[in-house]
């Protein structure tokens, strides 16, 4: 309906890309730039993971959040595993927001957690005529 949408994309070569697109926060403070654009807050790729967020810029910019999702790949920490310690690293701002993150490593195994109940993703491949919507997994911290 509305806000950032986040694109990980696999290709048969096992060459990963990130893509996103932000709708900005409505009524933002003037020169506020959110998560969207910053390379580790909120999009982050190399050739063994990519990672993404939505929600509340601020959280993944300080916690520099997708880098730390990718760089836990990097040191051989599976891909749920790297995604769902990106949600509990909320427990040290002590600050209100949403984050939701999507991750997917170079085996395409993906991973989706967020710290609000009832949200979703996406997820298809080739073989599929159409989408598959999932659920997020949905921790309380």
């Amino acid at each position: 309906k509305h806000g950032t949408t986040n694109v990980i994309a696999l290709d048969d070569e096992g060459n990963l890309a990130v893509g996103v697109s932000t709708s900005g926060l409505a009524m933002k403070f003037p020169g506020r730039v959110g998560d969207s654009p910053i390379l580790g807050a909120g999009i982050y790729c190399s050739d063994k993971a990519g990672s993404a967020c939505t929600g509340t810029g601020e959280l993944a910019i300080r916690l520099s959040t997708t880098r730390l999702v990718v760089d836990r790949v990097h040191r051989d920490i599976d891909i749920d595993k790297s995604t769902e310690m990106g949600i509990l690293e909320l427990k040290q701002l002590k600050e209100e927001g949403v984050l939701h993150i999507i991750s997917m490593d170079k085996s395409g195994q993906c991973a989706a957690f967020t710290n609000k109940d009832g949200l979703y993703h996406y997820y298809a491949d080739s073989s599929m005529e159409d989408p598959e919507k999932r659920q997020s997994v949905f921790l309380k911290i």
